[in-house]
């Protein structure tokens, strides 16, 4: 039942005039105080007794009917039984949406565990349980960072940005190597994902196993290839004629074939040894100078304008042959790909907060499908023109690994036709 009107004017004017009949009674034989108590009293015992009523009808465990009562009270009895149905019915609905996704999550290949607004674990499937060593009596309820005491997990769970996933040795199996998402949902609940990568680890590790031991393998015959084209270019002239231009190829690729197993040793060397243990402090003034200066020399017959703008004040600390590679990588690049006569700055700044380090150019520019792949190994956006040049597909893949390494960004803003910036941002510094 709803109530269509307002009935509480009516039912306070019927006791008013209750009250007044009383008080007209008594006052009739001198007694019309106690006339009021008795009618005030009568309501007040109704009253009580309605919510009595109440009170003993909402504290029965069962949805059952409202018991009958007159007037308003009945009213309010339906009212509420009306609101009780319709939470139980979007109870029943959201208890039904809410298994469907457990057994949903339950289904999935990867671990999954939910956790509630307070952080504690409310339900996970069998992957989770093997992979983190969970068990359903003894853990529900509990923290997630009570139960995984690995620091890096800790820390990465407790701060506010998951954007990125962490990966960590399982606590039940140190060989397990797993990747761990947090999903941030709702109010303050949270969906924690855990895959097995161990298998892909030890893929990608054979991968990086396999190029840097060809590379090893690689560098003693093509020093020796090398010598001995170089020999005979140097004695080309005493070679019949025919002989003179295939030795000059043979001697071009093979210091191309040797350029390209050093940087991949290179690559190597920065995806396996720590970096931090030789960190120092560069004075990037004069370090920028020298970059300028040999710039200019490899720059030659192309006679580019090379610009420096260099903040003096602003110091950094890093590695000082991996930030070498890195910044004479990017002139490089800019060089080469930049026609006769054009204009290169090299700037060393303070952006945002960041130290910046960044090279621009007015040269070929690069198209925006390319720009998202540039620090893949060998890729080109122009195969023909980077092997003219000298490039061997490694210099920005090079880069990108000594800047994780120095916790820092590429950026890379181009226009085709109109030239491109390269962007070094350090943060943390």
């Amino acid at each position: 039942m709803i109530i269509d009107k307002n009935p509480w004017p009516f039912l306070i004017l019927k006791h008013l005039i209750y009250l007044a009949v009383a008080v007209g009674i008594g006052a009739f034989f001198g007694l019309e105080q106690l006339a009021a108590i008795i009618v005030l009293s009568i309501i007040l015992i109704i009253l009580f007794s309605r919510m009595y009523i109440l009170d003993r009808w909402l504290r029965t465990s069962r949805m059952t009917s409202p018991p009958e009562a007159p007037g308003i009270w009945g009213d309010i009895l339906d009212q509420i039984h009306n609101l009780r149905q319709r939470d139980k019915k979007r109870a029943h609905n959201l208890s039904r949406i809410v298994k469907r996704f457990e057994s949903s999550a339950l289904a999935l290949p990867d671990g999954v565990v939910g956790i509630d607004a307070e952080g504690e674990m409310e339900w996970w499937n069998e992957t989770a349980a093997l992979l983190l060593g969970l068990k359903r009596k003894q853990d529900k309820g509990q923290r997630i960072d009570n139960l995984i005491r690995n620091p890096e997990f800790v820390q990465f769970y407790r701060q506010t940005n998951h954007e990125k996933p962490i990966h960590i040795p399982s606590p039940v199996n140190n060989e397990i190597i797993m990747e761990i998402r947090v999903v941030d949902y709702g109010l303050k609940e949270q969906i924690i994902i855990v895959r097995d990568i161990s298998d892909a680890i030890r893929t990608q590790q054979m991968r990086k196993d396999f190029v840097a031991n060809v590379s090893h393998e690689l560098r003693t015959p093509l020093t020796v290839l090398n010598g001995t084209t170089e020999l005979l270019y140097d004695s080309a002239h005493a070679l019949p004629e025919q002989m003179g231009k295939p030795i000059e190829l043979m001697n071009q690729q093979t210091k191309r074939m040797t350029s390209i197993v050093n940087d991949l040793l290179t690559l190597s060397r920065l995806e396996t040894e720590s970096s931090e243990a030789h960190f120092e402090d560069i004075k990037m003034k004069g370090f920028i100078e020298t970059l300028q200066k040999e710039a200019k020399a490899l720059s030659g017959d192309s006679k580019h304008e090379i610009i420096c703008e260099i903040d003096a004040e602003l110091h950094f600390k890093g590695n000082l042959h991996e930030i070498t590679s890195c910044f004479t990588n990017l002139v490089s690049n800019a060089i080469r790909h930049t026609p006769k006569n054009g204009k290169i700055i090299i700037r060393w700044y303070k952006k945002e907060g960041d130290k910046c380090f960044e090279v621009q150019d007015n040269g070929f520019g690069i198209a925006p499908e390319h720009i998202p792949r540039l620090t893949e190994r060998f890729y080109r956006v122009d195969a023909g023109r980077s092997r003219d040049t000298g490039g061997t597909g490694l210099g920005l893949s090079i880069v990108k690994r000594i800047l994780i390494r120095h916790n820092a960004t590429l950026e890379i803003e181009s226009i085709e036709g109109a030239g491109s910036t390269f962007r070094c941002r350090f943060k943390n510094q």
